[in-house]
């Protein structure tokens, strides 16, 4: 079997240092300047997607990636580290505008993807339902970081929980207006995420989702 991917070492990206590679901060837990916030663990997250896949999926050997450029290199170069060690072969789908959907999903048919990723990217965030009804109309089984693309009728999704995060920026932004300095404040992480499953989408698909892997799911969609 072919397989391409990025080696990064065990460790596909130190996701807790990409603010600080990017030149957001000095450090998570003591950013410096005037900056603080949430950051969203993306590339944290490829183990996980492609765990669920393998789980669901019998024989999967090749999985397409659904991936926005403007977002930067982090989150595809994570997926690439994690297939290249389950000798997954990867097929990168670069979009730049939604006119490009129907493109991308052509070529995932022509090369026999077993399945699609789809990257975080507010381009995609936006168009959950056109992609869902893509994925469906192409018989990809897909996975995506958010809730409402399984809503949508992907096949599952797993990810953090966006109100969450959003609770926590509203906490920072009181201790904020109540005095601190942002420089004293951590950048905090997700720690609450959520799997959902859709059933209905895994029957379209005839596929059957492990027993084990629904008693995991936080919500599964009948």
């Amino acid at each position: 079997m072919r397989h391409v991917g990025i080696t990064l070492g065990d460790q596909a990206v130190p996701c807790i240092a990409i603010p600080v590679l990017q030149g957001y901060a000095t450090s998570l837990a003591r950013p410096g300047g005037n900056v603080t916030g949430a950051f969203l663990d993306m590339p944290g997250l490829a183990k996980k997607w492609l765990e669920l896949l393998t789980r669901s999926i019998p024989q999967l050997e090749r999985v397409a990636l659904l991936w926005d450029p403007t977002t930067g290199p982090i989150q595809l170069e994570a997926v690439k580290a994690v297939a290249d060690q389950l000798e997954l072969q990867l097929h990168t789908l670069t979009i730049h505008s939604p006119s490009e959907f129907e493109t991308a999903f052509v070529a995932a048919t022509q090369a026999h993807a077993d399945a699609l990723i789809l990257l975080g990217s507010p381009l995609v965030s936006r168009t959950s339902k056109r992609l869902a009804d893509l994925a469906a109309a192409s018989r990809l089984p897909s996975v995506s970081p958010f809730r409402t693309f399984a809503k949508a009728g992907d096949l599952m999704s797993y990810g953090p929980s966006l109100a969450n995060m959003f609770q926590s920026c509203g906490g920072q932004v009181g201790k904020i207006l109540s005095g601190t300095s942002p420089s004293e404040m951590s950048i905090e992480r997700p720690y609450k995420f959520g799997f959902v499953v859709n059933l209905k989408a895994a029957e379209a698909l005839g596929l059957t989702i492990p027993p084990t892997l629904l008693f995991q799911a936080n919500e599964v969609i009948r």
